[in-house]
């Protein structure tokens, strides 16, 4: 779970400023300043004000891996010449050609999980790429054959990122599971945070395990 300001002009305090004071004074700033909870699915779905914008040209049926070489003509008529982006194309080639690129990195993204992964987080089973691709993430299974990020390997032909995706044994999962499957010391201190007898530690536990078997039993297809 995260924290989130409705109103970002109400925004004064972050949770590292706050996480050490008093829980009565962090209750206090949090109504003040109007924070609520979200997962981290949803708080990243409400950041995401470009994708959204573009949202039909990335999610466009019209595209698959098999016209990838006219991704760009068709980036550039959709920015140009549909009504919805007449206020993006007047502001020049320059503009238009770093909306191009950053569409395009969402695009093969798209690609990628539905390729690879049939289109949806293996950890939960539930979020999509039409219904969610911002929160869709890589996750290495093993940490120590890491060598991309996918800001660098973004730019390369779709080819060669999933080749290397298969080869450092990637993983898709949302950003809910991706931070659940790194939170080590959230699963082993969760009876001291909860309590022993909670019904919530049979929950997290089965949780943990079920992603657990889901990102291990996962197999590339061949």
């Amino acid at each position: 779970m995260e924290f989130h300001h409705i109103y970002p002009k109400d925004k004064k305090n972050t949770w590292r400023d706050l996480r050490a004071r008093n829980i009565n004074y962090i209750i206090g700033k949090m109504k003040e300043e109007n924070v609520q909870t979200l997962c981290k699915n949803c708080h990243s779905l409400k950041s995401l004000s470009n994708f959204d914008k573009f949202k039909d040209i990335i999610l466009s049926n019209q595209i698959s891996i098999a016209n990838m070489e006219n991704i760009d003509e068709f980036i550039y008529y959709e920015i140009k010449n549909n009504p919805k982006y007449r206020k993006e194309s007047s502001r020049g080639s320059q503009h238009r050609a770093r909306l191009k690129y950053r569409i395009k990195k969402w695009i093969k993204k798209r690609l990628i999980i539905d390729v690879l992964f049939k289109g949806i987080c293996i950890g939960c089973e539930q979020v999509k790429t039409h219904n969610a691709l911002s929160v869709l993430e890589f996750h290495h299974r093993n940490p120590n054959i890491k060598e991309f990020k996918w800001e660098h390997i973004a730019k390369y032909h779709l080819e060669e990122i999933l080749s290397i995706i298969k080869n450092e044994d990637c993983v898709c999962l949302c950003k809910n599971c991706h931070a659940l499957i790194h939170s080590k010391h959230f699963e082993q201190y969760s009876n001291e945070i909860f309590g022993e007898s909670s019904s919530l530690i049979s929950i997290i536990n089965k949780k943990f395990d079920n992603l657990r078997n889901n990102i291990t039993s996962f197999k590339f297809n061949n």
